[in-house]
């Protein structure tokens, strides 16, 4: 991290990705990006006119804020009929809360599209509907949908959808980490 002028006495160290902020005659200034738990030592030297100087340090306890579920959380309804060879999808609809990004990927061959993202609309108690009509078709096997639903700073939902050979399709539930890419383990309840 590159030194802040408004900042210019002092050692500065990353601690994680949290963010440690110290005030300085009215100015916010990040001295720290973290978001684990640590302990960061912050010291500001103040210079007068006169060239005499005067050096404050303290122990700052930082600790990581807490990330919360979707409120209302996610539901990824999947509808399926069995064809003697494909799986014809007949609905592939997301109820999530307004603001929410969905985001719909398609990973094999004979996908109708790559991938397919919707913001939800504000809807009844605080969550919409979306459908994905593009996806309402016959899937081959190998396919697989790869449904994310995020908003920034909360955890949202992964499910995967592959469809197997000779076999039901399967699927798979989880959450998904605050930056929307990666699923995670859900945190208990």
């Amino acid at each position: 991290m590159e030194p802040d002028a408004r900042f210019p006495a002092g050692r500065r160290e990353t601690f994680g990705a949290a963010v440690l902020t110290v005030k300085v005659t009215g100015e916010l200034v990040p001295v720290l990006p973290a978001l684990s738990p640590c302990v960061a030592w912050a010291a500001l030297r103040v210079t007068d006119a006169n060239g005499l100087s005067s050096i404050a340090s303290q122990t700052i306890a930082v600790t990581p804020v807490p990330l919360r579920l979707m409120q209302p959380f996610p539901t990824v309804r999947i509808v399926t009929t069995r064809l003697a060879s494909q799986i014809k999808l007949t609905l592939l609809a997301v109820q999530a809360p307004a603001g929410a990004r969905i985001t719909v990927t398609c990973g094999g061959h004979g996908c109708p599209a790559r991938v397919q993202s919707k913001v939800a609309a504000s809807g009844k108690r605080g969550a919409a509907a979306v459908e994905f009509r593009r996806f309402e078709r016959s899937l081959r096997v190998g396919m697989i949908l790869r449904i994310r639903v995020s908003k920034p700073g909360e955890i949202g939902k992964y499910t995967r959808f592959s469809v197997l050979r000779g076999r039901a399709p399967s699927r798979f539930d989880t959450c998904l980490g605050p930056a929307g890419v990666n699923p995670m383990t859900c945190p208990s309840s």
